[in-house]
């Protein structure tokens, strides 16, 4: 079964017969009747399908290849204006002239076949691509530009190649940068096109300028922001509400400006306003006044915090920090440092009550040119404790045993201060007593005489002490 064969001549229909080996057996007729056999085969004739992916070619394409479905190792052959390889089939399309081809593949060996395949070669057509940017990128870094590529002319429909991997006509997200496209259409005919997606320069905001407070607790800082880049006009909101790129009347603290631009691109810097510290001001009497009356008391000013330098005013008109060679009193100063605050400070400069002395006798000499006088001097003010310098080089503040005559004293306080007195003492004159007789005793042994002592100087009262007695 398989092999068509006739019976009586033994002729082998092959193309009726299936593939394969068969044994014949040729069998004599007669009486003696005899057989042989013999063994044939019956070879399969060789496939030659294949096949190209398209039946029509742009003349712009890639290089096509077959798909061999059947013996590989045969040969390819075309009509005339076709650029083909007789090994591989491989058609260089833009080698060839545009036209209908008939391709033909032929295998190798005892049973050779060979198969047709149509294939036209197109020209392009005025097949073309565009790419539009539809949008940019709104700010610096972002990836929101978008482009649409198009295609005029060829076989819809269309592929598309993006030079970011991206195979719609449409490619959107993307960042600033140049994309190109390769359009190809349903013959492969290609084009194409390029696209720019630009974006702003960074938004970048910083503080130009700043302005510190002046004083402690005042409202005199000021800031300037300064925007670049990013897309004019901007808006500014500042963390204490203003809405201008400058501002003024601040106090101490730390303020934020967030900057929008015109594609509501943002950034944000922050500026801190400082103030001094507090000024104060203290005034400490150096020395007071020594001596009632005297300009030698002495008061400094001394400033902290603020800014320095400072100046001085003090109520005397004095521009120092320190006051020298002034009397008792109190003195006032208004210090202002170099941003214009200010301060006062007072200061009490005393001076000791005045230093008085007063010389007293307490005992005058009792006799001429004795020497039992005694005095003393009586001191107030001034500042204790006091020496004392008398004439007579005494040096307590009471003098005894002297004679008479007229002292003076220094009295010295603990200041220095000085102030002298005097003291006079004084003496009896010289005392003298005269004797003289009355009348004499009239009558010896009688006892009517009479005499009288007459005293001069010294000091009456007198006592009278008789020899007689």
């Amino acid at each position: 079964a398989g092999l068509s064969i006739n019976s009586s001549t033994g002729q082998i229909d092959v193309s009726a017969s299936t593939p394969g080996t068969y044994t014949i057996t040729y069998t004599t007729a007669g009486s003696c009747p005899n057989s042989s056999t013999a063994s044939v085969t019956i070879n399969a004739i060789d496939n030659a399908s294949f096949s190209y992916a398209l039946s029509s070619v742009c003349i712009t394409a890639t290089d096509v290849t077959p798909t061999i479905t059947g013996v590989i190792g045969g040969t390819f052959s075309s009509t005339a204006g076709l650029s083909i390889n007789a090994s591989t089939g491989q058609i260089d399309v833009s080698a060839s002239t545009p036209g209908a081809y008939t391709i033909t593949y032929t295998t190798v060996g005892s049973c050779s076949n060979s198969s047709n395949v149509n294939l036209t070669i197109l020209s392009d057509n005025g097949f073309s691509a565009s790419a539009l940017t539809d949008a940019n990128v709104t700010c610096n870094g972002g990836s929101d530009g978008q482009i649409t590529a198009s295609a005029t002319g060829g076989t819809a429909p269309y592929a598309y190649a993006w030079s970011n991997t991206a195979t719609t006509a449409i490619i959107n997200g993307i960042s600033a940068g140049s994309y190109s496209v390769e359009v190809t259409d349903n013959v492969g005919c290609k084009a194409s096109a390029n696209a720019t997606i630009t974006e702003p320069t960074a938004l970048n905001a910083a503080v130009s300028s700043s302005t510190d407070v002046a004083c402690t607790g005042g409202t005199t800082g000021a800031a300037t922001v300064s925007v670049t880049g990013g897309t004019a006009p901007y808006t500014y909101a500042w963390s204490n509400s203003a809405v201008n790129p400058t501002i003024t009347g601040l106090g101490a603290g730390t303020y934020t400006v967030l900057v929008t631009d015109a594609n509501g691109c943002t950034a944000n810097t922050s500026v801190t306003i400082n103030e001094p510290t507090l000024l104060t001001s203290v005034a400490l009497v150096d020395s007071n006044v020594s001596c009632n009356g005297l300009f030698d008391g002495g008061v400094t000013a001394t400033p902290t915090g603020g800014t320095s330098p400072y100046t001085y005013l003090w109520n005397n008109t004095a521009t120092t920090a320190s006051l020298n060679g002034v009397a008792a009193g109190t003195y006032t100063v208004t210090i202002t440092d170099a941003n214009g605050c200010t301060t006062t400070a007072s200061a009490t400069v005393t001076e000791p009550t005045l230093l008085s002395a007063t010389g007293s006798v307490n005992a005058n000499v009792s006799c001429n040119a004795g020497s039992n006088g005694e005095a003393t001097v009586n001191v107030t003010g001034g500042t204790a404790p006091y020496t004392y310098a008398w004439s007579n080089t005494a040096t307590t503040q009471t003098i005894t045993g002297v004679a008479a005559g007229t002292y003076t004293v220094t009295v010295t306080d603990a200041n220095g201060c000085t102030e002298n007195a005097s003291v006079t003492i004084t003496e009896p004159t010289v005392l003298s007593a005269t004797g003289s007789v009355n009348a004499n005793v009239s009558c010896n042994a009688g006892n009517d005489g009479e005499a009288t002592v007459n005293v001069t100087g010294g000091t009456a009262p007198y006592t009278y002490a008789w020899s007689n007695t």
